[in-house]
């Protein structure tokens, strides 16, 4: 009978024993402001652990939004946005209301210092059932893409909100063009925005941006904040592989940075030298990263290496000594970030380092501060030390300035054919002249990639428009088909 008992007993302690361990762990799961085991496996990044919003992950209005009990709250109101751009991403939060509470998410948004709504997209919180917000414009309630998509309502079911007061949860799923809400386990929009045309929202197509908290005053509070970034849309996939297949043309080498890190064996980090394009220089490496089938190069404010004089620190990248293009079609696609100052640059030089102009320089693209225009250029030394003006040297050609352009040069024995998105800007041809040096062309090339800031052509840099980069998604080249 001892045994038997004991038996039991042991059982009964062993069950009890899983049932705490098993509510301890679910008890652990939903603890606010940490992620869950499932979403640590699902690749989810905290952005906010419950005691203070981190300068590393936030800028804009950090102090509009101090920390109170676990939560942050709309105190000053103000745009609360995400350092880092996302493209393609599953935002999910939780947010309770004060009566007649109104806040917004920004998506997509350009700068903390813009209306999201209309730079960017804006998905509304809002108490929908204050008495203040009973006329409003159906794409105005909460969850709406603000004035763009209406989300789906319900009176009888308070539009999915909890009681206010109430805690709610809200997953906000942005793939290409197609923007996703779930309140409360409900979906309440599922759009396809690719063919909506708002002239009033310029910022209703952009490809990527900061992500965050669009403050108009208003106490609402929101914790569990997590994101997760989500490859590219099938529809970006579908237009990437078009984009290699191009009639007459045979792509022979492309890097579209699908790894970890740029590949050394292609790719070197150009050495600072005394030119205004390469004063800056730095093989840092936060100035390079590698993600997302993307490279970026950047350049910031030179406060992370006290024994470095200069004020200001660039990346770059040269194929010299490694990957020359002959005669074919070289591309880049890329999306340019703005900065009062900046300078980002794709050219090609002599594979055979001979000097300068006398080997030539190619301009592919040049863009200066935040301008809608890129410069395409040839240099030699017809046009630099005779400073002859004919042929046409060079062009510019219209961009998206907010998203991503491709630019192409096709090198021939006789000419130079430039191109942005596909669209001719110019042709350098080979003239019969007298002159020496007119179309030095005819020969290898190696590829620079670079972020600079600053120079006599584009002026002085603004500080406080730093950090800046440039995002390349890939590079191509392409000889004629026989």
């Amino acid at each position: 009978m001892k045994k038997q008992f004991c038996f039991r007993v042991g059982g009964i302690l062993s069950v009890a024993l899983t049932c705490f361990v098993y509510s301890t762990i679910l008890a652990a799961e939903n603890v606010p402001n940490t992620l869950s085991s499932q979403e640590k496996e699902d690749g989810f990044l905290l952005l906010f652990d419950g005691e203070k919003l981190s300068p590393e992950i936030w800028q804009g209005a950090i102090d509009g939004y101090p920390v109170e009990k676990g939560a942050i709250v709309c105190r000053k109101g103000g745009n609360l946005l995400t350092k880092k751009e996302y493209a393609n991403f599953v935002f999910r939060f939780e947010f309770l209301l004060p009566p007649g509470g109104n806040n917004g998410v920004g998506l997509r948004a350009e700068s903390p210092s813009k209306d999201a709504a209309y730079h960017g997209m804006e998905s509304q919180v809002l108490d929908n059932s204050a008495e203040k917000y009973k006329n409003l414009e159906p794409g105005q309630y909460h969850g709406s893409i603000y004035k763009i998509v209406p989300a789906k309502r319900n009176p009888e079911k308070n539009d999915y909100q909890k009681p206010i007061g109430e805690w709610n949860t809200e997953e906000i799923t942005a793939d290409g063009s197609r923007i996703k809400v779930v309140l409360n386990g409900e979906t309440i929009v599922d759009a396809d925005i690719a063919d909506v045309k708002a002239p009033q929202h310029p910022g209703l197509h952009r490809e990527s941006g900061f992500v965050g908290f669009l403050g108009h005053g208003d106490p609402v509070q929101f914790r569990n904040i997590r994101i997760k970034e989500l490859p590219a849309s099938e529809d970006a996939n579908k237009e990437k592989e078009s984009t290699e297949k191009k009639a007459g043309w045979k792509l022979t080498w492309e890097d579209n940075f699908d790894g970890n890190t740029f590949d050394a064996s292609r790719w070197s980090k150009i050495p600072r030298g005394k030119s205004d394009w390469n004063n800056y220089m730095s093989n840092y490496d936060p100035l390079y990263e590698v993600k997302g089938g993307e490279l970026l190069l950047r350049g910031i404010k030179n406060d992370v290496l006290p024994d470095d004089p200069v004020p200001f620190l660039t990346g770059g990248l040269y194929t010299k000594d490694k990957v020359g293009f002959g005669h074919g079609r070289l591309e880049i696609r890329a999306k340019l970030g703005k900065a009062k100052g900046a300078w980002p640059a794709f050219w090609l030089l002599p594979f055979d380092n001979s000097g300068w102009p006398d080997g030539g320089e190619i301009d592919i693209m040049e863009r200066l501060n935040g301008d809608s225009i890129a410069h395409q250029t040839v240099h030699s030394a017809y046009t630099v030390k005779l400073k002859m003006k004919e042929p046409r040297q060079s062009a510019t050609g219209a961009i998206d300035p907010d998203g991503y352009n491709i630019y192409a040069v096709e090198l021939y024995s006789d000419k130079l054919e430039f191109f942005i998105n596909d669209k001719h800007t110019f042709t350098y041809p080979r003239i019969e002249t007298d002159k020496e040096g007119q179309f030095p062309f005819d020969r290898d090339f190696y590829l620079l990639l670079d972020m600079q800031l600053g120079g006599s052509w584009v002026g002085e840099v603004e500080p406080a428009d730093l950090p800046v980069e440039m995002r390349i998604d890939w590079v191509r080249f392409y000889v004629k088909e026989k």
